[in-house]
């Protein structure tokens, strides 16, 4: 934790679209780590990491092997208990950026799933092979969220 970069900040469709340029970074909390491994396989299911809290959460896409897109989605609980930390959900549809969760005000049904992988305090000892990857069947739980707004989207091709 603490390391510290540059690094631009892009916004938009475009590669020259910047929100701010050579902006220094320091690392304080570590949300989700995972090495991509060559038997990588995409979950046919539609599948994001939950972070934030109550007020302000947030799903990530799970990303798994290209072509496949980067997308975080604001929601907020209608129905279920709020998600803990290093959750996983799960939606019944196929995963696809034209399936993607975005439609403001959508209603989605899915299931929470508990996955392995560090948090801020674990993040060196994982060489990864693990992180990620759903825990047992006792911990998972049905939620319904509403979506707020798509925050980000990007395309991840092979060149990427």
């Amino acid at each position: 934790m603490g390391a510290t970069f540059n690094a631009d900040v892009h916004w938009g469709d475009r590669k020259d679209q910047f929100l701010a340029r050579d902006v220094s970074a320091t690392l304080t909390n570590i949300i989700h780590f995972r090495q991509f491994q060559e038997t990588d396989r995409r979950n046919p299911k539609l599948s994001y990491l939950v972070f934030g809290e109550s007020e302000d959460l947030f799903l990530a896409h799970f990303i798994a092997v290209p072509p496949d897109f980067d997308q975080i989605v604001a929601v907020r609980v209608v129905e279920g208990s709020p998600p803990r930390p290093r959750t996983k959900l799960i939606v019944s549809r196929r995963d696809g950026r034209t399936t993607r969760l975005r439609r403001k005000g959508e209603v989605v049904a899915g299931e929470l799933v508990g996955i392995t992988g560090p948090g801020s305090d674990a993040a060196r000892a994982y060489p990864s092979l693990t992180s990620g990857h759903e825990r047992g069947s006792s911990r998972r739980s049905r939620i319904k969220l509403r979506v707020i707004a798509e925050r980000y989207f990007s395309e991840i091709d092979e060149e990427s």
